[in-house]
């Protein structure tokens, strides 16, 4: 792709870009651009890289902007990278990332705060949107590309899916051999489907994705769903207020999350499940400081198979079991049930409560809950819980309760201990 670059002792310009038919470098060493996809550009323009609006997206918040920022992914090298400046880019089809092409957004917004502009820099679907996903990663056979699809990016950037209409859209989804995805510091919202979604494609899954603080908020679905995602590593993500499970991880042999949060999901917070396996290439997971609060069944469910352990280490659960807000239904902290992983938890907290605004019921009912699984084992914690801190629901094989476990039952402002001296 054609290259024009000027340089002084201060100064590196250079665009690659095909739609660029005019321009010079000036006594400073800038890059002026005088003709561009056959408009004028405005006299003193600089351009560095790639970016959407030269492409001829608008970030108006009314423009179909999908052709435009298509044409920059797809006009972007390997290893380029993609800006989006500050705008809000409507998208009416699912946006694919190529191999090796990094999307960088201007900033992420964490939580949503009407009237909060900072200044807006997201993509936000039209309600006419027609795709399984805002942005896709494909697998080289879907895609056609000559190699192994991976090395995609995504940062600093937001999806809003405020007003999409159509079920099951996620924000972000790969299927098949998509390998080394790194996303960082982004936030998904309000997306019918799931925040973030992997499956198997073309006999595949992905594998080795690295995810830094993705926050993913009130999703129709799971916020993050990951099939047999072999080598996944998540930092500082956040799942709050999905419509099913907050994590739902169906097989991750050697990965690990850390300081990862679920909190007011409609099912799960964490869900680890799905056939482990018991072969060689078959591994465990950590999860190292995450935490849960209010999710409407478990804090943490295991019900895996096969033969890797599952290990937990300084795990933070909170008033999880709200059962829609009438408390019991079996639910805890951590739940443990039907599984044959071996379970291994290293500290572990558990704590009751009521909503935000003080009204329904405590919860959970338990601190901890473990039945018909083969192996597991609790160290040391502290398990608060409104009606049994500890329960053994019968049919394990190994059930170790390490001696410094406190128990309480009840409410916060009255607890009943049950501090055991052995």
């Amino acid at each position: 792709m054609p290259t024009v670059t000027g340089m002084t002792a201060s100064k590196v310009y250079e665009i690659r870009d095909t739609m660029v038919t005019n321009g010079s470098i000036n006594a400073d060493g800038d890059l002026i651009l005088t003709t561009y996809a056959g408009t004028p550009i405005n006299a003193g323009t600089v351009v560095n890289g790639l970016n959407v609006k030269n492409y001829g997206a608008e970030g108006d918040n009314t423009t179909d902007d999908t052709a435009a920022i298509q044409l920059a992914l797809d006009s972007c090298p390997p290893g380029g990278v993609v800006e989006m400046p500050p705008g809000v880019y409507r998208t009416s089809a699912t946006l694919v990332v190529p191999p090796g092409v990094t999307l960088l957004g201007t900033r992420t917004s964490l939580m949503y705060i009407p009237n909060l502009t900072d200044p807006p820099g997201y993509i936000r679907p039209l309600p006419t949107f027609n795709g399984t996903a805002v942005i896709k990663f494909l697998d080289d056979v879907v895609g056609g590309y000559p190699n192994i699809s991976g090395e995609q990016r995504v940062i600093n950037l937001m999806i809003d899916g405020s007003d999409l209409a159509t079920p099951s859209i996620d924000g972000i989804s790969a299927e098949g051999n998509v390998q080394n995805v790194g996303i960082r510091d982004v936030t998904i919202r309000r997306v019918t489907g799931a925040g973030i979604r992997t499956g198997i494609g073309s006999g595949f899954y992905p594998y080795s994705w690295r995810l830094h603080r993705v926050m993913v908020d009130k999703t129709g679905w799971r916020g993050f769903s990951f099939e047999v995602m072999t080598d996944i590593t998540l930092i500082d993500c956040q799942a709050i207020g999905c419509g099913a499970d907050g994590f739902y991880i169906a097989n991750a042999a050697n990965s690990q999350a850390i300081g990862c949060r679920a909190e007011w999901c409609d099912d799960n917070g964490f869900h680890i499940t799905g056939d482990w396996a018991a072969g060689t290439g078959s591994g465990g997971m950590l999860f190292g400081s995450c935490s849960t609060d209010r999710n409407d069944k478990n804090g943490v469910l295991v019900d895996a198979t096969g033969n890797p352990p599952i290990q937990f280490d300084n795990l933070h659960t909170r008033r999880d079991g709200r059962n829609l807000g009438a408390g019991g239904g079996g639910y805890a902290g951590l739940k443990v049930a039907g599984a044959s992983v071996p379970v291994l938890v290293g500290l572990m907290t558990c704590y009751p409560g009521v909503d935000d605004n003080g009204t329904e019921t405590n919860s959970p009912q338990y601190g901890v809950r473990v039945e018909n699984s083969t192996y597991v084992s609790v160290a040391t914690g502290f398990l608060h819980a409104a009606t049994d801190s500890w329960s053994d629901g019968g049919g394990n094989a190994a059930l170790r309760r390490g001696a410094n476990i406190g128990e309480r039952t009840g409410t916060t402002n009255a607890p009943v201990d049950a501090f055991n001296e052995g």
